[in-house]
């Protein structure tokens, strides 16, 4: 069995994503979608009963790095599904000096960068800890 990592300053975050905008906003005009891009694919679930959740992102933020991945959601259970999860996210935020300044350090994906491989795979343990114990 696997020792969990750990435990390090972090804060946890989790995002929904629906297809269906049509529920997500259940024809309100003052829930908008967070970006255009969200409208052509996934948009905020903002209206939708937790049971019609398509997938959660889930995050894990440190001083340093933000680790994100999107995980189908189990509509039934109530909760993210572990298989299945894709998408990794991973922002660099070592040279943020703003409080949170996502517009500047969140724009580079880099997940899979061979540079940051210990990073990601340390995240990624921490995140899995969290939401799947």
């Amino acid at each position: 069995q696997q020792q969990p990592p750990p435990r390090v300053a972090a804060a946890y975050s989790v995002i929904t994503r629906c297809r269906n905008c049509t529920l997500a906003y259940n024809g309100s005009r003052e829930c908008m979608p967070d970006q255009a891009a969200d409208a052509a694919f996934l948009v905020p679930c903002c209206l939708t009963p937790r049971a019609g959740f398509d997938w959660v992102g889930l995050s894990v933020r440190t001083a340093s790095f933000r680790y994100s991945e999107y995980c189908p959601w189990n509509g039934t259970a109530l909760q993210p599904q572990q298989a299945g999860c894709a998408s990794p996210e991973l922002f660099d935020h070592r040279n943020d000096t703003a409080l949170f300044d996502v517009d500047t350090v969140e724009n580079t994906n880099r997940a899979g960068e061979p540079g940051l491989a210990a990073e990601q795979a340390a995240l990624r343990a921490l995140l899995h800890s969290h939401y799947f114990p």
